[in-house]
Formats: C-alpha cells, structure tokens, sequence
C-alpha cells in the first residue's frame, strides 16, 4: 500500500485564490494558504498524541527543551486538490519518522543506512589519524619542521637586516 503524506486543507479554502508565483522563502509575505496550512500544522501539534517531544511550550514538562524547524509545502495533488506536505528538520522525539510529515531524504538513524555506514568510515580514519599523531615518526618530522621553521625565520630575518645596511 502506497502511504500518501498529502493532506488536503481542513478549513473551507474555496474563496482563497491560488498564489501567482512561487515565493522567495527568506524575503516575501507568505500567501494566505501558506499561512493557513501552518496554522493547521500547529493545531496537530498541539493535540497530536502519537509522540513527545518537549518544544519548550509548557513549563512543567519533562526531559530536555528542543526546538525543532517545521515547513509546509502547499501543492496540489494529481486530482487536482489543493493541500500540503509537512516535513520537520532533523529528528523529532528521537524518530526520523512520524504520520503525516514526509520521511528524510536519507534516515541517519537507521542502522544499515548510509549515514550511519559512512559515519563508522570516518571514525575508523579518525582513529588512524589519533595514532598517527602519536607515532614516533610523526612526531619527529613535526619536530624537525618546527625547528626548520624557526631557522629559516631567523636567516629570513637577518636577511633583510643586511640588505637595509647596504
């Protein structure tokens, strides 16, 4: 069964007319159905009891205050009906995925997943590279490019000394 994360709007919509253009989402006022779906995204929010998580809106709440980036995208679906997507940055109440809100790109926390398989890659390197820092090799050409420096600091130096008596 395909699961579908359109969702059509709740409230009447019919006298709103559709936006000319897509916006600019950093410089513009958003359109009314924008406004209106993220309205309806908020009220879900608020009454929604499929997972907690603590944004911070009620003070006796417990465990860590996170925020968290929410977006809607107003769309139409392929009858033509006007509605939404909802998607969220990150991960919400420790999950990547939740009814209603289109799943990531790539899930990172998914165990076999590339995040997760490509995150041990570079912790391998990490570690190769901890004891690389450690070796006796190392540290002596790190040594010797130090003291190398410092020579050539000091002929540059004297250098220009003797070229500003001539």
């Amino acid at each position: 069964m395909l699961k579908t994360f359109f969702q059509p709007f709740k409230t009447d919509i019919s006298s709103i007319p559709l936006p000319e253009k897509f916006t600019f989402p950093f410089y513009y006022e958003p359109h009314e159905l924008s406004i209106l779906a993220a309205k309806e995204l908020q009220k879900y929010l608020e009454t929604q009891t499929s997972f907690i998580h603590n944004f911070g809106l009620q003070e006796a709440q417990e465990g860590l205050v996170i925020g968290k980036m929410f977006g809607v995208l107003v769309c139409q679906n392929k009858e033509g009906k006007l509605g939404y997507l909802w998607a969220y940055s990150g991960k919400l109440a420790e999950n990547n995925h939740h009814d209603y809100f289109v799943p990531p790109v790539f899930d990172m926390l998914q165990n076999d997943g590339f995040f997760k398989k490509e995150e041990e890659v570079l912790n391998s390197i990490n570690q190769e590279i901890e004891q690389l820092k450690k070796s006796s090799n190392y540290l002596f050409a790190k040594e010797n490019w130090i003291s190398t420096k410092e020579k050539a600091t000091e002929r540059h130096s004297k250098s220009k000394r003797q070229n500003k008596k001539l």
